[in-house]
């Protein structure tokens, strides 16, 4: 019976000591359980604070931010005047840009104009008396200046010639020598007062600035294309040397207006036309170069006579246009080597004079 109340008594111990052992771990779980919630409450709501700690700190801030919103909320006077300060500073920005607008514009004119006085400099310099580069558009270039040349012998020099040998009776030779002479006179005249000019303007111009190149080069053009030409002055001094022939002066009224007309224009070309003014000297019988001459009504090796002079591009420059000149065939020469195309130059037929 004792032992039997004692085993009982030992069931019972062993419960009770189950059951207290099931609720401690029972509180431990809880416990880790609380713990963790907690430890998730810090995470969220802050260190300190609970979860409901943390729900009213953020009610508590949130009222705050809305009480400063409120307190810095902008009024319409300060709108206004903030609108008008950023018209303001954008008319300032509108008044700097149109300056610079019209500074970049001032300096692009500028440049502009730089580049224009480069390259009329480099084409002042590059043109100056130089014949290889023709102005196409200038009408008194001198191709165009050989073509009247060729008229002027077709025309006007066959005029005067009919009138001298016709009205007037000189002989042939008399008659050619005498036109060659006046022209070479023209000539010469217009040569001699068109150099004058340019030396005397040279040194106008070395007064009043050092580099004359440019300037020098632009009056030389304007003087080329102008229209001007100092008749009176040329035909003034052909009375000196013609006074004795007046009725022929007037006879070769039209020749000499044609020719000092032409004679000045090739006198300022740039360099000057050159015409071959030795003719007035006695090339008789010296050799006669078809490569300058072409014969006027006979043949020969040799120079009778020059009718018309040759003109050059320049002085020792190209050719532009062939001269006529009169063969020489020596009385003693057979018929078969004579080439006679004529014994006057009226009525005649003559070669194709003209380049």
């Amino acid at each position: 019976m004792g032992s039997c109340c004692c085993r009982r008594k030992s069931k019972d111990d062993s419960f009770e000591q189950l059951c207290k052992s099931s609720i401690a771990s029972d509180n431990e779980t809880i416990s880790t359980v609380d713990d963790q919630h907690a430890q998730d409450n810090i995470s969220t709501y802050g260190a300190t604070a609970t979860p409901k700690a943390g729900i009213a700190k953020k009610s508590s801030d949130k009222g705050k931010s809305s009480q400063k919103r409120n307190y810095e909320k902008p009024t319409l006077q300060s709108l206004e005047a903030e609108i008008t300060m950023l018209r303001n500073r954008i008319k300032e920005e509108e008044v700097k840009i149109l300056d610079l607008t019209a500074e970049r514009a001032g300096f692009i004119h500028e440049l502009d104009d730089l580049r224009t006085r480069l390259s009329s400099v480099i084409s002042a310099q590059v043109t100056d008396s130089n014949p290889n580069i023709a102005d196409l558009s200038d009408q008194n270039r001198p191709t165009k200046l050989a073509e009247r040349y060729s008229e002027l012998y077709d025309n006007q020099w066959t005029e005067c010639y009919e009138g001298l040998t016709k009205n007037l009776k000189w002989k042939e030779k008399d008659s050619i020598t005498w036109i060659l002479g006046l022209f070479i006179n023209i000539f010469q005249t217009c040569a001699d007062k068109a150099s004058k000019d340019l030396e005397q303007l040279r040194e106008v111009l070395k007064k009043f600035q050092s580099g004359t190149t440019e300037t020098l080069k632009t009056l030389k053009d304007k003087r080329k294309k102008s229209s001007v030409v100092p008749k009176d002055q040329i035909t003034a001094k052909l009375d000196g040397r013609f006074a004795e022939n007046k009725q022929a002066i007037d006879i070769a009224e039209k020749f000499i207006n044609e020719s000092v007309e032409l004679c000045w224009l090739m006198a300022v070309q740039d360099p000057p036309v050159h015409v071959d003014s030795s003719v007035d000297q006695d090339k008789y019988k010296q050799p006669l170069d078809t490569n300058l001459y072409k014969y006027y009504t006979q043949k020969g090796k040799l120079v009778d006579y020059v009718v018309w002079p040759v003109l050059f591009l320049k002085k020792d420059g190209p050719l532009l246009s062939k001269g006529i000149a009169q063969g020489f065939v020596d009385q003693m020469q057979s018929e078969d080597q004579q080439t006679m195309v004529g014994g006057s130059g009226e009525n005649t037929e003559t070669f194709d004079t003209h380049f």
